[in-house]
C-alpha cells in the first residue's frame, strides 16, 4: 500500500474544518495519492493539486486529462509495458508496483515467492486495481496539477484562497519511498 497518505483522524479534521472555508479554490501541497482531494470529493471547491512524485503525477495527470510519457528504464520490466497503454492503467502499475518492488531482487524465500506471485497474478491484481482506482479517482474538481517543489506551488497561488498541506515528515522521505519506483520509471 502506497504510504505517502494521511491518518483516518487527519481525514475527519480536513473534512470538517474545510466546510468552514469561505474560498472558491484549494491548493493541495504533497498530494501524495490524492487524499485531500479524495476528501473533498463533491464539495464546492476548485483543486490545485502539486507533488513531485512520479506516481502523484501520474494521478494528477489523469484527473486533468493531460498525457504524460512514461518509460520502463530497466530491461527486466519491459512486461510491464501492456500495461502502461493509457493513464489509468499507468497509475494502478505504479500503484502496485510501489509494492512489487519492495525487496524485488532479495533472494530470501519470502522475496522470492512475492515476486513469483506478483509475476503470476500481476494481470488480475491490475484489473481489480484498475477497477477501484476508476471509482476514487472519478469526478475529482481537480482543475490543474503542478509537478514541481511545494514551495513554488506556494508561491504562486492567491492569498484569498485555501492551501493545505501535508508534507514528508522525515529528510529524504520522498526519495526512499520512490527510490525503487525511479530506478524502474523514467517519465518527462
Amino acid at each position: 500500500m502506497f504510504t505517502g497518505t494521511i491518518n483516518q483522524d487527519m481525514r475527519c479534521m480536513v473534512a470538517e474544518i474545510t466546510k468552514q472555508w469561505n474560498v472558491d479554490d484549494i491548493y493541495i501541497g504533497c498530494s501524495g495519492n490524492f487524499t485531500i482531494e479524495r476528501l473533498l470529493k463533491g464539495q464546492k471547491f476548485n483543486l490545485y493539486s502539486n507533488d513531485v512524485s512520479l506516481y502523484s503525477t501520474a494521478i494528477g495527470n489523469h484527473v486533468i486529462g493531460k498525457k504524460l510519457y512514461v518509460w520502463i528504464k530497466d530491461d527486466r520490466f519491459k512486461w510491464l509495458e501492456e500495461y502502461m497503454q493509457d493513464s489509468l492503467s499507468l497509475v494502478a502499475t505504479l500503484l502496485l508496483s510501489t509494492t512489487m518492488l519492495d525487496g524485488y531482487d532479495r533472494e530470501e524465500p519470502y522475496f522470492v515467492r512475492k515476486r513469483k506471485a506478483y509475476h503470476s497474478q500481476w494481470k488480475s491484481l491490475h484489473e481489480k486495481t484498475s477497477a477501484k482506482l476508476e471509482v476514487g479517482l472519478s469526478d475529482l474538481s481537480v482543475r490543474d496539477y503542478f509537478a514541481g517543489d511545494v514551495l513554488e506551488f506556494i508561491r504562486k497561488a492567491p492569498n484569498d484562497q485555501a492551501f493545505v498541506s501535508f508534507p514528508p515528515t522525515y529528510k529524504g522521505g520522498y526519495e526512499k519511498l520512490y527510490e525503487a519506483i525511479d530506478s524502474v520509471f523514467g517519465w518527462d
